[in-house]
């Protein structure tokens, strides 16, 4: 990972941006965050490979517990 993160006043996460992000050893991807106007996070990864196996066993295994007191924002990803 290389990049840089950027967080408001409040620490909430408003922008990420990553020239070099590799979750595993072929992997060669980036990776942009911006917070949009209503609150949702859009995400972007763009790159030549990119081995998604460990991300699609996340996303299908059912839904995890809320922490307490977190509150949920949509989230737009485009891969």
């Amino acid at each position: 990972m290389k990049g840089a993160i950027e967080f408001d006043g409040s620490g909430d996460l408003q922008s990420a941006n990553f020239s070099v992000l590799r979750f595993s050893d072929g992997d060669r991807t980036s990776l942009k965050v911006d917070r949009a106007p209503d609150g949702a996070l859009r995400v972007a990864m763009r790159g030549d490979a990119y081995d998604g196996r460990g991300f699609i066993k996340t996303m299908t295994g059912g839904p995890s517990a809320a922490q307490p007191g977190s509150a949920r924002r949509p989230i737009s990803i485009s891969i």
